[in-house]
């Protein structure tokens, strides 16, 4: 379990820093800072302006609690293959909170195409 400890606080830390940069860009602020200061914030628990070890650790633990009860479809404390594997072989699928996911399936929804570049 400890080798996947990395990818799934990764995975939660993109996923919510890709939501929160996509709420920040509705709202006209500069997107990737605020999604920082966003964090930051909700990682200081005791809000003295610094992030402890302990704050620190706590705030992806959290994080990796959800991912895991979110995967642990039914209920009984342990990820079968099939409950893992959907999340990882369904990147793109429709409703994805991957923000560049999103921008490409809108592309093809649209049928836009990618710039031609010309060389010289």
């Amino acid at each position: 379990m400890k080798k996947w400890r990395g990818l799934v606080v990764g995975v939660a830390a993109v996923g919510l820093i890709g939501l929160t940069i996509g709420i920040a860009g509705a709202q006209g602020q500069n997107p990737f800072e605020k999604a920082i200061e966003d964090r930051f914030n909700s990682m200081d628990a005791n809000k003295d302006g610094n992030i402890s070890y302990d704050e620190y650790e706590a705030a992806y633990q959290k994080s990796i609690k959800r991912s895991f009860e979110r995967r642990d479809q039914n209920k009984d404390g342990a990820l079968s293959k099939e409950e893992f594997m959907p999340k990882i072989g369904k990147a793109g699928a429709k409703g994805t909170s991957n923000p560049f996911q999103r921008m490409m399936q809108k592309k093809k929804a649209t049928g836009e195409k990618k710039p031609v570049q010309h060389t010289k």
